[in-house]
């Protein structure tokens, strides 16, 4: 009896301290994570080590669910300057679908692309709409737009949208010259391709832009 007692002892003893290396290793650095590797290789299933998990004992992930009413941010490629941009470098960058409302989209840039860079524009129907968008940089005072300083602007051209309107901005391409301009017409203008329409332009917000105090809080709420 006490020799299988004694057998029995060196094998809770050796289980324990298997125990305790595996569980010094999942706690190293200070974070205690159990990862279990399911029987699929295409799932992996997370459990907790004894804290709690999402919504147990009162504490709860800071998640936020989208609505039909957001709009998240969209990720468009940069194209290029205006003026001095060609029509083949407005054309060449591929721009990922929008997001429908309540939901976002990823964006993983293209080593190989044509794109200068890309940039996160606020959320609202006109970017989510846009069919197929690219950003131009240019200043204030080329597209005669009054600010208190010249500032860089950015100009979302939508690629995807043609159709002429009237008195809408568009971004247009002259075969003659091989020049661009952003301009409105009452009527379509013959010898002009419509390259995109002008979707939005935003200025940034700079120190000569902000309100000046006045001490009074009805003037400056």
């Amino acid at each position: 009896m006490d020799g299988i007692f004694c057998l029995l002892l060196v094998l809770l003893l050796a289980e324990g301290i298997c125990s305790f290396r595996s569980h010094h290793k999942l706690t190293r650095g200070g974070r205690a994570v159990a990862v279990t590797h399911a029987m699929s290789s295409e799932q992996t299933t997370v459990t907790s080590m004894g804290g709690g998990m999402h919504g147990q004992n009162f504490k709860y992930l800071p998640v936020i669910r989208g609505s039909m009413d957001d709009h998240f941010p969209r990720i468009i490629p940069i194209a290029g300057t205006f003026p001095g941009i060609s029509i083949e470098q407005v054309l060449a960058p591929y721009s990922s679908p929008g997001a429908p409302p309540g939901q976002w989209t990823y964006e993983f840039t293209d080593p190989d692309g044509s794109q200068l860079g890309t940039v996160a524009l606020p959320g609202s129907p006109l970017i989510t709409d846009a069919i197929d968008p690219v950003v131009l940089i240019t200043k204030n005072t080329i597209l005669n737009v009054q600010c208190k300083e010249e500032v860089e602007m950015l100009v979302v051209v939508d690629r995807g949208d043609t159709q002429f309107f009237s008195g809408e901005f568009f971004l247009f391409h002259d075969p003659r010259s091989q020049q661009l301009t952003i301009e409105w017409f009452d009527k379509r203008p013959a010898h002009l391709q419509i390259v995109g329409l002008i979707v939005q332009c935003a200025l940034p917000m700079t120190e000569t832009m902000r309100p000046v105090k006045t001490g009074f809080l009805e003037d400056d709420d």
